[in-house]
């Protein structure tokens, strides 16, 4: 079965909607400083691109620190308190043209936005 855009723009996460309707950061675009959600499941995490090896291709992104202004497991209305973490953990993204976005180990990497987000149903 194969999911098309409009599957997920109908079922799909808040990333992924995202995802497919604001601005792509490509290799071409992406800059040391942006910022980066890594999406696992239906779970956001912020993080920071700290360098940029191979023309864009594979970039490192930082976890950023965050604190909850509404406590997560209430409410699908959170709000968190996001700031870059020189002593986050590091992984690493590439690019993949198949899916014209950056994965880290199978896990979309979204550059341009840092969110976070923690489903409150689990």
């Amino acid at each position: 079965m194969k999911i098309t855009k409009e599957d997920i723009l109908k079922y799909g996460t808040r990333d992924e909607v995202e995802f497919l309707t604001e601005e792509k950061i490509t290799p071409e675009t992406v800059r040391e400083g942006d910022p980066a959600t890594l999406s696992v499941g239906s779970d956001s995490y912020p993080f920071t691109v700290i360098e940029i090896r191979r023309g864009g291709k594979q970039i490192d992104i930082q976890a950023c620190s965050t604190k909850a202004l509404k406590s997560p497991h209430e409410t699908e209305d959170q709000e968190w308190e996001i700031t870059p973490n020189p002593n986050g953990k590091i992984k690493t993204a590439n690019w993949s043209n198949k899916r014209q976005a950056y994965l880290s180990g199978g896990i979309y990497v979204y550059v341009g936005n840092a969110r976070m987000y923690r489903d409150p149903s689990f």
